[in-house]
């Protein structure tokens, strides 16, 4: 059987269904100048109608707008961003955007450059553990959305897990389970979600009518070495027999099991050891990692649309809304119920 190819439907065909001109068809379907009201809905009516998908590119030009969004990370250390990559480019190509995907150890820094290049309509940025550009990104031309973390002093969207809950919620656990002296490897301090989570572990720690002991309380880089060192100095200097340790993300996590492997103590039996991000690579350590998971997917479709939003509404740019969800705590080996 011969297969037919259905032609586009092209905008001179729309403005004879409507009744109208080519040019009241651009400009009902652009949305660039106000059409009265009955013509309006003529042309949407003959668009659906005919199915009509305009020509994204061509109207980009008309707009002055490149069809590209900036995704800009700290780098690609971990499937997180991986993660955070295909749902962006998903997300991308339902709404007709390419996604530009740069790692730099410099995102503020890479995000100047872009913004400069003039080769994107926004751009939707990791920040670096220490961002001491916030300038940059708070007077950018082009929209920006923050994804996961951010500087303190930002005037952009962010979207992220609810951080503190999430801290505490793994405290919590921890304690819930026996755990009688909970350490904590934290982020960087000046990373907001870093501070948010130690928040939650402090805050648990309160409720549970234990003190906030600093000796207990480490700052990594958010790097397995990082977490390896610091479990080290918490299970050998810190003066106090540390039997849980939960960590502000998974790769210290990671770096913690090791250490404490390395030591010679057993885990789950001798030390819990809790992450949190979610990544991947938790399922297949051995014992299996105990994480607090992101659902990255879900807050990357929530930040593109919310990046999307702001190009095609210039007036919401500037705006600190916070846009936060829920995780979930998964349970694995690594901190099996003890009897």
């Amino acid at each position: 059987m011969k297969q037919v190819i259905r032609k586009r439907a092209t905008l001179r065909q729309v403005a004879d269904q409507a009744q109208v001109s080519t040019a009241t068809v651009s400009r009902v379907l652009s949305g660039a100048d106000p059409v009265a009201a009955d013509k309006a809905e003529r042309v949407r009516a003959a668009a659906a109608l005919l199915n009509y998908e305009p020509n994204r590119f061509a109207s980009g030009l008309r707009r002055n707008r490149t069809g590209n969004i900036g995704l800009i990370l700290p780098g690609f250390t971990n499937d997180f961003f991986f993660q955070l990559i295909a749902q962006s480019v998903e997300v991308g190509r339902e709404e007709g955007y390419s996604v530009l995907v740069t790692g730099s150890e410099d995102p503020e820094d890479e995000a100047q450059n872009l913004i400069k290049s003039q080769l994107v309509d926004g751009i939707l940025i990791v920040a670096a553990h220490t961002s001491n550009q916030s300038a940059v990104l708070n007077e950018s031309p082009v929209p920006i959305v923050g994804f996961d973390r951010a500087p303190f002093e930002r005037n952009y969207p962010l979207v992220h897990v609810d951080n503190e809950h999430g801290g505490w919620e793994v405290t919590r656990y921890l304690l819930d389970t026996g755990a009688r002296t909970v350490a904590h490897i934290a982020g960087p301090s000046e990373v907001l979600a870093s501070a948010r989570r130690q928040a939650g572990y402090e805050r648990a720690l309160l409720e549970s009518g234990l003190s906030v002991d600093d000796r207990l309380i480490v700052t990594g880089d958010f790097t397995s070495e990082a977490g390896h060192a610091a479990a080290r100095q918490l299970l050998q200097s810190s003066g106090k027999p540390v039997d849980a340790i939960f960590a502000a993300n998974d790769l210290m996590a990671i770096g913690a099991m090791r250490a404490a492997s390395e030591l010679g103590m057993a885990i789950p039996e001798e030390l819990v050891v809790v992450g949190f991000d979610g990544i991947t690579s938790g399922n297949f350590t051995v014992p299996g990692l105990t994480t607090y998971v992101q659902p990255i997917a879900k807050m990357a479709r929530l930040a593109m649309l919310r990046l999307i939003e702001s190009i095609d509404n210039p007036e919401n740019q500037r705006n600190r809304e916070q846009i936060m969800v829920n995780g979930d705590l998964i349970v694995r080996e690594s901190s099996s119920t003890r009897d």
